[in-house]
């Protein structure tokens, strides 16, 4: 059994629903190879922790593939591998569509009021599988500056 050691890092990344790190550099060693055999690392799978975002969040080896002309007489343990940390920064997602506000008196504020629900707004970035919705309830609409005036934005 040959094991790891070393060090790596990987790259911050944004969301993707994954939990899976790519390599951005990468000195892992294999420890307990008999002098002169030939075998080396390819396909290193990391991961994060989680899927879920933040910083300074340990990523570990997983797995990782032995290959060369003496690979086959070895196997791989990933116990006691080195780890390192990076983010997962959140995923911005935009709103499009269309609404409408409701009428008001000069208040001296820029306060807006949703006139019609359900709205035509909608999400747009969501991870595919995933289940992301729009509270209409509390969406914070506002007038584009407080002076009165007609068909305002």
């Amino acid at each position: 059994t040959v094991s790891l050691s070393g060090n790596f890092s990987v790259s911050d990344k944004v969301y993707d629903g994954t939990s899976v790190a790519t390599i951005s550099s990468n000195f892992i060693s294999l420890n307990g190879l008999l002098a002169g055999d030939n075998a080396t690392l390819a396909n290193i799978l990391v991961t994060f922790d989680n899927k879920t975002p933040g910083n300074a969040k340990i990523v570990s080896i997983q797995s990782a593939d032995l290959v060369g002309n003496d690979a086959t007489n070895y196997s791989l343990s990933t116990a006691g591998s080195p780890t390192t940390t990076a983010s997962i920064f959140h995923k911005e997602l935009t709103v499009q569509g269309s609404f409408s506000v409701a009428d008001k008196q000069y208040d001296g504020t820029v306060t807006a009021a949703i006139q019609q629900t359900p709205t035509q707004l909608v999400l747009n970035g969501i991870i595919n599988s995933e289940a992301v919705t729009l509270n209409e309830n509390t969406l914070l609409v506002e007038f584009a500056t407080k002076t009165a005036g007609i068909n305002k934005r």
